[in-house]
């Protein structure tokens, strides 16, 4: 989301130029992002092919995704409120940390109805390349599928709920 995927996107001053004794400079700025081209992003057992963020400093205020699942499911997924980037440590031009209060909703139209499940929790392994200006969130731990509806297995309470994809930056 996540969610996150939310979550998702981050952005970083160019003219940060970390090594690796320091810690991340603050975040700043009003940025927007997007699901690098031909990329898609993987959030539990779905696959989102467009997905938009936005966002100021360290706080994504929105992110949405339209996705698909098994057997035809299409649906989409967001961020149902502010999640923060929480950078932990720099190497080179990229920042790396995790995302903090995630919660997604996804709803998907599936053959058995409308699916709708919610995920929270912090998302690992996030981080933002300065050179290219894109956040990338690797699969990993830390969002859990608190509620599921109607998902006829797709998803159930507990389950881990891992995102990943590219984001690609852009400073407004």
């Amino acid at each position: 989301m996540a969610a996150v995927g939310a979550l998702i996107a981050a952005a970083v001053p160019s003219a940060y130029a970390a090594s690796v004794d320091e810690a991340p400079a603050p975040l700043a700025g009003a940025w927007t992002a997007k699901l690098v081209p031909g990329t898609t992003a993987g959030m539990g057992g779905f696959t989102c092919d467009s997905g938009t963020a936005s966002g100021v400093d360290t706080t994504i205020l929105s992110a949405t995704w339209q996705c698909q699942g098994p057997l035809g499911a299409t649906g989409s997924a967001r961020l149902t409120r502010a999640a923060a980037f929480a950078p932990s440590s720099s190497s080179g031009t990229v920042v790396s940390g995790n995302f903090q209060g995630v919660v997604l909703a996804v709803q998907m139209e599936t053959l058995f109805g409308t699916c709708t499940v919610t995920a929270t929790g912090n998302a690992q392994n996030a981080a933002f390349d300065q050179a290219t200006s894109e956040f990338s969130v690797g699969s990993g731990g830390g969002l859990t599928v608190s509620q599921a509806n109607n998902c006829a297995g797709l998803a159930y309470a507990g389950d881990q709920f891992p995102y990943s994809g590219t984001h690609l930056v852009t400073f407004t």
